[in-house]
């Protein structure tokens, strides 16, 4: 059986960064799954393992760890351009002596 040694491990609100991890009910078994939004809004769910299996809590981490490890890269991008664009908006309208 899979122990939830983290409270964040398990929970399935798309409203926090589009991404979690979710136990599904499939013919009386239970079976773990990591699913995320992509840039278009669709959601795909990655297959982890049985709940019952030790090493799919382990891997349920290493996506998430994974996943927002992608974000923090696509953030710092997205905050450098947006530094960088300011920067010129801000020379553009300072006044010249």
């Amino acid at each position: 059986m899979i122990k939830i040694t983290s409270p964040n491990l398990f929970w399935d609100d798309p409203l926090r960064l589009g991404y979690g991890v979710t136990v599904k009910t499939v013919r009386g078994k239970r079976y773990v799954y990591f699913w995320f939004y992509d840039g278009k809004g669709k959601k795909t769910e990655k297959y982890l393992g049985p709940a019952e299996d030790p090493e799919t809590e382990e891997r349920a981490l290493k996506m998430q760890l994974e996943y927002l490890e992608n974000v923090k890269r696509e953030v710092e991008r997205e905050i450098e351009k947006i530094r960088k664009l300011l920067e010129e908006v801000a020379a553009q309208t300072k006044p010249k002596p």
